[in-house]
């Protein structure tokens, strides 16, 4: 008997947040199919985050380092409302064993404020780095050290409480400083057809346009995923 669980084994990457509050016009049905090629066509770029996270502890602030990364929601499609309406309303998903090979790993959320005994010790990361210098021989430590901070994230911020989301992140980073997974091209995660397990859409007019979307319906051809519209999520 498979045992039950609360944690989905599909993470999503949501995308076009910029369109959230656009009515879908004609024009955004087209933006969604083109990222959508795109996607499949090129794989999903890696992205600076647009703010460097803070994390607090006592006495100290520690800045999280603007790596390259790709964020997915460990959500299931019953709870992502809000964060859909934060991240964009276009979703793909895969499966979990997938993301892991590639390097993905849930985020370590940490308190940020002045007190805590996990966010207050991770000012040793920047002591140690700072220890290091920058000495050439020493960059691979300090490389190594980064990729760890660019997975800790604060509970909660100015912006909002952020421990809620359940996010996955993968660090576009090289294995010991040495080569990178193989699902990593030109900065972007590569994947075929057949490792894409959902396609959320924001409307059906978005969904239909897609499945007749000429080098879409090739990519579907190879392998069809699940497909829901984004106001059926609350059934599942």
């Amino acid at each position: 008997m498979r045992e039950k669980t609360v944690h989905s084994e599909i993470l999503i990457h949501w995308i076009l947040k910029n369109l959230v509050s656009e009515t879908i016009t004609k024009g955004a049905v087209d933006k969604y199919i083109e990222r959508l090629r795109d996607f499949y066509a090129n794989g999903i770029e890696f992205r600076i985050p647009e703010k460097a996270d803070i994390v607090i502890g006592v006495g100290h602030k520690m800045k999280i380092p603007q790596r390259l990364i790709i964020c997915f929601t460990e959500l299931k499609l019953s709870e992502v409302d809000v964060h859909t309406q934060q991240y964009g309303k276009l979703g793909i998903g895969f499966h979990k064993n997938f993301l892991m090979a590639c390097g993905a790993n849930p985020v370590f959320y940490v308190q940020s404020k002045e007190q805590g005994i996990v966010n207050t010790n991770l000012k040793i990361i920047e002591e140690l780095k700072d220890f290091l210098g920058d000495e050439p021989k020493n960059m691979r430590a300090i490389k190594g050290l980064e990729v760890l901070q660019s997975y800790i994230k604060p509970m909660e911020d100015e912006n909002g409480y952020h421990y809620n989301e359940m996010e996955w992140r993968i660090v576009y980073a090289k294995y010991n400083d040495t080569d990178l997974p193989h699902c990593f091209k030109e900065k972007r995660l590569i994947f075929s057809p057949s490792e894409v397990s959902l396609l959320v859409f924001p409307n059906e007019d978005v969904r239909k346009s897609a499945l007749v979307d000429s080098e879409l319906k090739k990519k579907f051809e190879e392998h069809m995923p699940m497909m829901v519209n984004i106001d059926t999520c609350a059934s599942f």
